[in-house]
């Protein structure tokens, strides 16, 4: 063996010696950044999330009050369809994001029911409120609640009716008021 070639396997187990123990030294150093950066983003999204959750709250907060105030005319003073359409229209007026606002009773349009609206929207006369789903939606709370996500029979657009039972008794109501 001549001593070059002695030289050079010398040098690379040196080197490849240096090289692992480097490696391996940095290992935990490279998993502890990597739990502290993953730490960090967990702690950012719910950062985000909470914010979210506030600029909605806040988004819906005049809709919510709105549609309360809706029913409590519609259950205290006796309404009719023009002062109601009337009423609900300045509740909507100046709200581009918002497309309408109703008072139904719990009759099916479609046999003669209620259906006033804030832009004076007449619905077909086959018509029936209560198997849409924002109907349905105030059937199951006490206050006010929010419908899934619907085609607007009006316009056809995607919307999320605020909604709020009217004259709540058990399980059953005398109409609905909803704000999409």
């Amino acid at each position: 063996m001549n001593i070059k070639s002695l030289r050079f396997k010398l040098t690379l187990v040196v080197g490849l010696s240096l090289l692992l123990a480097l490696g391996a030294g940095s290992l935990p150093v490279i998993f502890t950044q990597r739990a502290e950066l993953e730490a960090s983003l967990a702690h950012q999204a719910l950062l985000e999330v909470d914010r979210a959750a506030v600029t909605a709250a806040e988004y819906f907060c005049e809709a919510i009050t709105t549609v309360r105030r809706g029913r409590n005319v519609i259950e205290q003073l006796e309404m009719d369809k023009p002062r109601a359409e009337k009423l609900f229209g300045s509740f909507i007026a100046g709200h581009k994001e918002l497309t309408d606002m109703y008072y139904v009773n719990n009759v099916p349009f479609k046999d003669g029911g209620v259906f006033w609206s804030g832009t004076n929207w007449a619905p077909p006369a086959s018509y029936d409120q209560t198997v849409r789903p924002w109907y349905a939606a105030a059937l199951e709370v006490a206050d006010f609640g929010f419908s899934p996500p619907s085609l607007d029979a009006n316009t056809g657009g995607l919307v999320v009716s605020v909604v709020a039972p009217v004259g709540k008794s058990g399980s059953t109501v005398s109409g609905v008021v909803a704000l999409n």
